[in-house]
C-alpha cells in the first residue's frame, strides 16, 4: 500500500561520527572565542571551557536524536568547503564587501569576480526575540547558549530585538532602553562562548511610514562573514534622517527580503546588492513567551506543523475569532504566523519557520524532549509527527510550531473521478508511484481495478505525493462501500522531509472523518508509522497482510467488513 521509506535506521554509528567532525570543523572556522569580557555578571561561565561546550554541544545532538538519513541530509547541506575552495570562496567575498561598501554609482559590474559558489554559502537564522527585558537571566543565558550551538553547527544568527518597549515615550528615552536592551543580548551571548555585535542605527530605511528598504547591507553582512552574531535594534531612518522605532516584525520582513534571490526583473544589473549569492537563509525563528501558534484541536496548546499554502487562511482566522485565549495573546499570535508568512513567501521552499518559547530554546536537550532549534537544525522536522491522533495516549504536546510555506494541496472527489478522463496526469502519477514503492505497476490492470470505484485522489505538490482513496464494498452482493487507502505515495527525494507524508494523511482523514482502512505487508518497514496513527489494526490469519482502520465510526464491529476488503482487494503491480 505504501511507498514510504522505513522510518529509523538502527546503523547510525558512521553518521554520527561524521557528525562530529562536521562539528568541530564548524568549530574551528567559526573561531569561536572562549574569553569572557570582563564585568560579566555570573564567574560560573567565566570559566566554561571550550572542551565543557564541545561536551554539552555533542550531548544536545545525541539528545536530537537524528536518523542515519536526517544526519547525511544534515551532513549534506552543511557540507564544510575544502581548504583550497575556501580560499577562493574568502576572496570572493572580500571583494563582495569590497563592492558593497561603496555608494551605488561608485560600484562596477563585478559580477563574475563575485560569483559564488552556491553551495558553500553561509546558512544564516533570522531571529526574532521577544520580550526580552521580561526574561530572566537563566532564560536569555540559555536562548544564547542555544544560539552558540546552532553557529557551531553551521546556522549563525542574525537576532532582532523585540523589547516590547513604550514607544508613546519620547526617541531619545526609548533609544537608550533598546540600546541597553541590545547590549544585554550581545553579554550573554558571549558569556556563553560566541562573538556579536550590536547594530544600533543606520541599517533600515523609512518611507511614509513604512520600512523599505535596508540603507546599507554592508553593517549586516560585514559581522556576519567575520563569524559575528549581529544583535539589530528595530529602528530606521526616514527622509529627514530622522530616527524613528519600527515594530520588529517589520524588521523581520525587510530582512527577509535582503537575504531573498533576486532575479533580473529585480532591477539588478549584477550581484553586488545580491546577498543570497552569499548568504542562505535557512531559518525564521521567532522566540517568544507565547510559544507556538494554538491549536484549537489540541486544547490551546501549539500547532505542531503548519502548511501556510494549505492553512494560512483558516489558522488566521481562527486566531481573529478564537476565545479560548486572552484576544491581546491572540494578537500576539496573529503577528507571529504574519510574521513568518509574508518572510518565507520571499524564501526559498527549503526555508522554514520555527516558533517557540525562551523555556524551550534553552532546556537541555533529550530524547524525549529536544531543544527544538537544535533537533528542527538536524533533522528538518518537528520534534515530533504532526499526523499523529490529537488525542493519543502517547502523542506528545508542544509549545513550538514548524511553519513552511509548504505544497498546495489538491484533493480531487466526485462521482466522475478518473485517473484518465480528467484533472489528473495519468504520466505523472505513473512515475510518482513507480518511483515511491521502486516497482512497476501494471497499469492496464491498475486502471480496471480502480476505474469507476474511485473515491478521491489528493495531490500534494507538483505531483510529490499522491494518496488514491477506493470505495470497495464490503459484501460482494451489497451497497455498503467502505472508503479504502489503495496508494499512498511520495517522491524518493521527498521521503522524510518538508512534512508531505504528514500533510498528505491529514489531508486524507479530513477528507474521510468517519472510516478509512488500509492494507500493508506484515513486513513492511513502514508499519510502525502506521501503527502510530491507526486506530486498530489487525493481522489478518493465513495472509502476508495487516489491516489498519481509523476515523470517528471506525470500529472493531465493523472488523469482518474491513477484513473482507482487505482480503479481496487484487494486487496491482508487474512483478
Amino acid at each position: 500500500m505504501t511507498g514510504l521509506m522505513a522510518g529509523r535506521n538502527s546503523t547510525v554509528l558512521s553518521a554520527f561520527t561524521r557528525l562530529a567532525e562536521q562539528v568541530r570543523r564548524h568549530s574551528t572556522r567559526a573561531r569561536l572565542s572562549t574569553a569572557v569580557p570582563l564585568g560579566t555578571r555570573n564567574n560560573h561561565h567565566q570559566h566554561v571551557t571550550s572542551a565543557e561546550r564541545s561536551r554539552d554541544l555533542l550531548l544536545t545532538i545525541l539528545g536530537s536524536s537524528p536518523t542515519k538519513r536526517d544526519a547525511k541530509a544534515y551532513l549534506d547541506r552543511f557540507k564544510p568547503a575544502s581548504p583550497e575552495a575556501q580560499a577562493v570562496q574568502e576572496r570572493k567575498k572580500a571583494a563582495f564587501l569590497d563592492h558593497l561598501f561603496k555608494f551605488p554609482d561608485q560600484q562596477e559590474d563585478a559580477s563574475a569576480e563575485i560569483q559564488f559558489d552556491t553551495s558553500q554559502r553561509i546558512h544564516v537564522a533570522l531571529v526574532q526575540l521577544r520580550g526580552v527585558q521580561k526574561l530572566s537571566e537563566e532564560e536569555l543565558l540559555g536562548v544564547a547558549r542555544t544560539v552558540v550551538k546552532l553557529e557551531q553547527l553551521g546556522l549563525v544568527s542574525v537576532i532582532v530585538v523585540d523589547a516590547d518597549l513604550d514607544q508613546t515615550a519620547d526617541i531619545l528615552t526609548w533609544k537608550q532602553n533598546m540600546f541597553t536592551t541590545v547590549d544585554r543580548v550581545v553579554q550573554v551571548i558571549e558569556e556563553e562562548g560566541g562573538r556579536a555585535r550590536p547594530l544600533w542605527n543606520g541599517l533600515f530605511g523609512q518611507s511614509h511610514r513604512q520600512v523599505n528598504s535596508i540603507i546599507s547591507p554592508f553593517l549586516l553582512v560585514a559581522p556576519l562573514n567575520r563569524g559575528h552574531i549581529p544583535v539589530i535594534a528595530p529602528v530606521a531612518y526616514d527622509e529627514d534622517s530622522c530616527l524613528h522605532a519600527i515594530s520588529a516584525d517589520e524588521a523581520m520582513v525587510a530582512l527577509a527580503k535582503v537575504f531573498a534571490p533576486k532575479s533580473p526583473s529585480d532591477g539588478l544589473s549584477n550581484l553586488i546588492n545580491d546577498v543570497s549569492s552569499a548568504f542562505l537563509l535557512d531559518k525564521i525563528i521567532i522566540i517568544d513567551p507565547l510559544g507556538g501558534i494554538p491549536s484549537e484541536e489540541r486544547k490551546g496548546r501549539s500547532h505542531v506543523f503548519i502548511n501556510l499554502q494549505q492553512e494560512y487562511e483558516e489558522i488566521k482566522a481562527q486566531l481573529m475569532v478564537d476565545r479560548r485565549v486572552k484576544r491581546q495573546q491572540n494578537t500576539i499570535h496573529l503577528r507571529n504566523l504574519q510574521t513568518v508568512h509574508a518572510c518565507l513567501a520571499q524564501l526559498p521552499s527549503t526555508s522554514s519557520a520555527l516558533i517557540t518559547t525562551p523555556s524551550y530554546t534553552g532546556a537541555k536537550g533529550t530524547a524525549n524532549n529536544p531543544d527544538p532549534l537544535i533537533h528542527n537544525l538536524l533533522t528538518d522536522k518537528p520534534s515530533f509527527s504532526s499526523s499523529l491522533p490529537v488525542a493519543g495516549l502517547r502523542t506528545p504536546t508542544t509549545d513550538t510550531t514548524i511553519v513552511r510555506y509548504g505544497l498546495p494541496i489538491a484533493i480531487h472527489a466526485g462521482p466522475q473521478l478518473s485517473l484518465v478522463n480528467g484533472n489528473i496526469d495519468l504520466n505523472r502519477m505513473i512515475h510518482l508511484i513507480e518511483d515511491s514503492f521502486r516497482r512497476k505497476l501494471d497499469v492496464e490492470r491498475y486502471l480496471k481495478r480502480v476505474e469507476g470505484n474511485l473515491a478521491a485522489i489528493i495531490i500534494a505538490g507538483d505531483y510529490e505525493g499522491a494518496a488514491i482513496i477506493t470505495w470497495e464494498n464490503a459484501l460482494k452482493d451489497g451497497d455498503d462501500k467502505i472508503a479504502y487507502l489503495d496508494k499512498f505515495a511520495v517522491l524518493q527525494k521527498s521521503q522524510g522531509a518538508g512534512g508531505v507524508a504528514d500533510v498528505m494523511f491529514k489531508s486524507m482523514l479530513y477528507t474521510f472523518p468517519d472510516e478509512i482502512i488500509w492494507r500493508s505487508r506484515k513486513n513492511n518497514p513502514v508499519n510502525k508509522w502506521y501503527f502510530e496513527r491507526a486506530k486498530g489494526t489487525y493481522k489478518l490469519p493465513e495472509s502476508n497482510w495487516c489491516l489498519f482502520y481509523t476515523g470517528e465510526i471506525a470500529g472493531v464491529d465493523r472488523l469482518q467488513d474491513y477484513m473482507n476488503v482487505a482480503r479481496e482487494v487484487e494486487g496491482s503491480w508487474a512483478d
